[in-house]
């Protein structure tokens, strides 16, 4: 079986200068039966040489194993141990990220499969060499950056906690970490391509314990990634969903005061987690900024989304505005308004609409930002936060995807009392707005915004809210008045920090 044959290498099948090449010679006679065994082992001595050779051979039998679908020999699975110290110390992170890109050219599935077998698939028990990595995707992903120092996947996140044995049944779907593959049968179809047929347990590889990474989550999220995306794109969101679909385990902190709950803290908590890994993988691959902001980004846009947002007295001025001038057929509070604000923002939803304020979604976005699909985010967070949250976010999403006005920022003249720094973020809830109540009367002048925000009864009402010494007769205009500590800064979405892990 492959354990013997995994024993007889390690007892003197390899050369004794420690070469890979011809088996040792040895003057005892082989016993009875032993002639199968020694070719499998010739072979697996074989590929160590190969491998070790040039470590990339690894990444690339993957890379065509996922693209054209044949098996790969078990032989090659038992000597990957053995050259994964080399393919993480000796190839370049730019060589791999040229592999990497030809995967994802191949298409949305081989990039899948191939993420299946890296973070999925558990490597030999080997442990003369073998480096000790329950599976390749710690090796693969990561080098050195262009400073000289290594980064890498953290080992951690598919590395089994001892003593778990946890079943799939036992697996909550809002549970913070997603369920692991515990046993051959439980590996994902993709998987199967390198596996005898039928599967025969008896005579696979000596297999580790199984990486807690979950494929049915990763190809949950994937799914939602629109086929127009650059391929770079798509392997950068593809690496953040597999590395989310992994075991990150932050700490867990008391949720916030508002916070939805503890499990939607925890899976916020995950894709933070994540967003360090994301970030020493790019360095290491010296990605180029389009795959680092679509791997970052929807970890981003995912704590954003799963966080408490800050909540203001004009918000709830707003809304009670929307559900005046809508006649009644949707009505929202202040926190929700707020919520739909923060989701405009996180998901930099004004890029995906037409100049005259159509949808016109992520294909035909001329001025989106790499990373910013609203679709496959919502679905990556619905693989950790609870259903009633995943539920709710793709209804606020649906109404902001709603056809709306072009709004001009010369239209904000409108408003002599709005200080400058809060000008993005009245623009943005004009919009919000104007989505809550379907209307799509453009405001592009400040008599058409006057109008409107007479209509709605905000334009003192604004102005009180935001000063503090509004209504003592002094001049609407912001110069030498006092605002409110709330407004005294922007309310815009922070932007996304670039910092990764340091090097260890």
């Amino acid at each position: 079986d492959w354990a013997a044959a995994l024993g007889r290498r390690k007892m003197g099948l390899l050369p004794s200068d420690g070469a890979a090449g011809s088996p040792a010679r040895s003057d005892s006679p082989a016993p009875a039966g032993a002639a199968g065994e020694g070719a499998e082992a010739l072979q697996v001595v074989w590929w160590i040489k190969v491998l070790r050779d040039d470590p990339l051979r690894v990444l690339r039998a993957l890379r065509f194993s996922a693209k054209l679908g044949f098996q790969l020999h078990s032989s090659f699975w038992l000597a990957v141990p053995f050259a994964l110290s080399s393919l993480q110390s000796k190839v370049a992170g730019s060589r791999k990220k040229d592999e990497l890109v030809k995967i994802a050219r191949a298409g949305r599935e081989p990039l899948l499969t191939f993420l299946d077998l890296s973070f999925g698939f558990p490597l030999p028990n080997a442990t003369c060499g073998g480096g000790g990595l329950p599976c390749l995707a710690p090796a693969l992903f990561g080098g050195a950056d262009p400073k000289g120092v290594a980064q890498f996947l953290s080992p951690a996140i598919v590395t089994p906690p001892e003593g778990a044995n946890p079943s799939p049944s036992s697996a909550s779907p809002s549970s913070a970490s997603p369920p692991p593959f515990l046993h051959h049968s439980e590996l994902p179809p993709s998987c199967e391509l390198l596996l005898p047929s039928p599967v025969d347990p008896a005579g696979l590889p000596p297999l580790g314990a199984p990486p807690p990474f979950s494929s049915a989550a990763m190809r949950a999220a994937a799914a939602k990634l629109p086929q127009a995306v650059p391929e770079e794109e798509a392997l950068g969101a593809a690496l953040a969903a597999a590395i989310y679909s992994c075991r990150l385990a932050p700490p867990a902190p008391p949720p916030p005061p508002g916070a939805r709950s503890a499990a939607d803290a925890l899976a916020a908590g995950a894709a933070d987690a994540a967003m360090c890994e994301v970030l020493a993988a790019c360095d290491g691959l010296s990605a180029s900024n389009e795959m680092r902001q679509s791997a970052h980004t929807p970890l981003w846009c995912v704590k954003a989304l799963l966080d408490t947002p800050p909540q203001l007295g004009m918000f709830e001025l707003l809304a009670t505005a929307a559900s005046r001038g809508d006649g009644g057929q949707r009505r929202v509070g202040g926190r929700e308004f707020g919520e739909l604000l923060h989701m405009w923002q996180s998901l930099k939803l004004a890029s995906l609409f037409a100049p005259d304020g159509a949808w016109c979604g992520v294909g035909g976005a001329a001025r989106r930002t790499p990373g910013y699909l609203p679709d496959f985010i919502l679905e990556l967070a619905g693989t950790r936060c609870e259903r009633p949250t995943l539920l709710r976010l793709r209804e606020q999403l649906q109404l902001l995807q709603r056809d709306g006005p072009p709004i001009s920022g010369e239209a904000l003249g409108a408003l002599p009392s709005l200080p400058p720094h809060l000008r993005g973020t009245m623009i943005a809830c004009l919009h919000v707005l104007c989505r809550i109540e379907g209307a799509i009367a453009p405001l592009s002048d400040k008599a058409s915004l006057r109008s409107f925000l007479e209509e709605h009864a905000l334009l003192d009402a604004l102005d009180a809210e935001w000063y503090v010494d509004a209504g003592e007769g002094k001049e609407k205009g912001c110069k030498g008045r006092e605002l409110r500590p709330q407004y005294e800064q922007a309310v815009n979405r922070p932007k996304p920090k670039k910092k990764g892990k340091k090097a260890e």
